[in-house]
């Protein structure tokens, strides 16, 4: 048998796991891609790493114009190796204005000045007293008081190969008149000039240059209170070895930067920075630009849509071209004209039965009345006919107030007067009222109410209307001989609230399954289901009106009591 190929399963199932990553990546990136937010935070993204970008960039410029404009060591730490090598042309640069170099072989021969005024300030005697840079020797000078006289004590320092830490390797005791008193690190010398000492401090002054003082306190160095002036340089030497394996000394001195020089070059520096407001400007109103665009062409489907409605009262849109945040807002708008149709269906078919149930007796009443003026009314029916019209006219009116009664609670800004009562003794009035009536269509009225009080804050007036309908609907939709009660009782809510319940039944025929679901909606009637087809269809729908305005509910119990057959239930909430 050959044996089994197990990398080709492998390799399928590492393909097979590529390819759902890819489909993920590719899901991921398309609702990235759909969503305003990603979008709008990917500009404002940009828009922040654009101005980042420009604030380093200007500040950068800034920075370099501040570095350029004065003469630094790190700048000729650069080009030192050339000017080693005997190269000085790099010196004529333009950074390097300003600066005084002097270059000596070993034997102290001049090799190259950048000026004759700095050849002539400095002698070969002059080199042993001037710092080098990189102090493996170096002097320093510090004031202090020697038998009540100022004195100058000057160290020569250099490093330790061992500890890193610098030493002292020697010492001098200069007086006020620079002469030499004591040390041996000067030689045989027993003074120096001013220039000299000077040197010692890092500092030289070329003739015939003005001296005005500058703000610029001396450092450690300068424990003797000299200041540094405009006109003087600071000046330091180097030694190296260049590619021949020859000595090269190397002096360079440094102006003194004056105040005058360095404000104007800051306020250059500061009007480089300015430069950045006319660019955070525009960029911000670019930003205000594309993220309006974007809001526009994200919204753009949408009011499409809505346009499209508003023309031919269809949703015509591209709900894949609209940001995902909007999906909700187009699927309410979606909802919203499913409603509008629907409401417009319903009053078309409100506005059909209203007039099919006002023609009836309308009909009616123009027939009598015609015949009551062609005089063709027999003289014994004349009572008859006036009575049959007076009955449809009295059905006109009824149905007429129903309508007005149930616009006027479907206003929005109708509002019921809520007042604290005892609702068993306002029930105990209402059945009292209603008894007559229900004698005169039915089998008798039954009313058990519990003893109260019974503490509720309702529109007692329509909470009256609203039994009285469903009284009225079961005395009038049943046959003759029907007996109807009304219950009340204390109770509470699934959620263990207390409510008070007032339940309305009666025991006529019932209710067809069929009209259950739609019971309540106006014009619904029961004809299919009660022995005479009378009313307007609305009392059903007006009660569970006036129960709602206080705060309760009305339904149809799917099970009625014993000994009823259809039972209607008011739950209103109990103090």
């Amino acid at each position: 048998m050959k044996p089994k190929d197990h990398r080709g399963a492998v390799d399928k199932r590492v393909r097979g796991s590529i390819r759902r990553r890819v489909a993920s990546l590719g899901s991921f990136l398309k609702g990235v891609g759909s969503s305003l937010t990603a979008r709008c935070l990917t500009v404002a993204g940009l828009y922040a790493a654009f101005v980042a970008l420009s604030v380093m960039t200007v500040a950068g410029l800034s920075d370099a114009h501040i570095s350029n404009a004065f003469v630094s060591d790190a700048e000729f730490d650069e080009v030192k190796q050339t000017v080693l090598n005997d190269d000085y042309s790099v010196l004529a640069e333009k950074r390097f204005a300003g600066m005084e170099v002097l270059v000596l072989d070993e034997s102290g021969k001049t090799l190259y000045s950048s000026s004759s005024m700095f050849s002539q300030a400095i002698s070969k005697d002059d080199i042993a007293f001037i710092n080098e840079e990189e102090w493996d020797a170096r002097f320093s000078v510090f004031e202090e008081r020697v038998d009540g006289e100022t004195m100058y004590r000057v160290l020569w320092l250099g490093g330790h190969d061992n500890t890193g830490f610098e030493t002292i390797m020697g010492y001098a005791l200069i007086d006020h008149d620079l002469n030499i008193v004591e040390g041996t690190i000067f030689g045989d010398r027993t003074s120096i000039t001013p220039e000299q000492f000077g040197l010692l401090n890092g500092v030289i002054e070329f003739p015939n240059v003005s001296t005005a003082a500058v703000d610029d306190s001396s450092g450690d160095d300068y424990p003797f209170n000299m200041i540094l002036r405009e006109g003087q340089y600071v000046i330091s030497r180097t030694q190296g070895v260049n590619d021949e394996g020859e000595t090269r000394i190397i002096v360079k001195a440094i102006p003194v930067i004056n105040s005058a020089d360095y404000d104007r070059v800051l306020a250059e520096s500061q009007g480089i920075m300015l430069a950045l407001v006319p660019v955070i400007a525009v960029s911000t109103i670019v930003l205000f630009v594309v993220e309006t665009r974007l809001i526009r062409s994200s919204t753009r489907p949408l009011v499409r849509a809505i346009e499209e409605y508003s023309a031919t009262h269809r949703v015509e849109a591209e709900p894949e071209k609209i940001a995902s945040e909007l999906i909700p807002v187009y699927d309410g708008f979606v909802d919203l004209t499913q409603r509008l149709e629907g409401a417009q269906a319903e009053k078309q078919r409100m506005i059909a039965d209203i007039s099919h149930d006002i023609k009836t007796p309308l009909t009616a009443i123009r027939g009598y009345a015609q015949a009551f003026r062609d005089g063709v009314v027999p003289p014994d029916r004349t009572a008859a006919y006036a009575q049959a019209l007076c009955a449809k006219a009295e059905v006109a009116t009824s149905m007429v107030e129903a309508l007005g009664e149930y616009a006027a609670a479907e206003h929005p800004e109708y509002r019921c007067e809520l007042e604290r009562t005892d609702l068993a003794c306002d029930l105990e009035r209402i059945c009292a009222g209603l008894e007559p009536i229900a004698d005169q269509y039915g089998d008798g009225f039954e009313a058990r109410i519990e003893t109260g009080p019974i503490e509720v804050e309702v529109d007692i007036e329509l909470v009256r209307r609203a039994i009285t309908n469903l009284v009225s609907n079961a005395c009038v939709h049943n046959a003759p001989g029907t007996r109807v009660g009304v219950i009340g009782f204390c109770d509470t809510d699934d959620e263990g609230r207390p409510v008070v319940r007032v339940q309305v039944a009666d025991t006529g025929s019932g209710i067809d399954p069929g009209l259950v679901s739609t019971l309540f909606e106006p014009f619904v009637t029961s004809n299919a289901a009660r022995s005479i087809g009378k009313g307007s269809g609305l009392g059903l729908s007006i009660a569970r009106r006036f129960v709602e305005l206080n705060g309760g509910s009305l339904r149809l119990l799917e099970e009625a009591p014993e000994p009823w057959s259809t039972c209607f239930e008011i739950v209103l909430p109990r103090l």
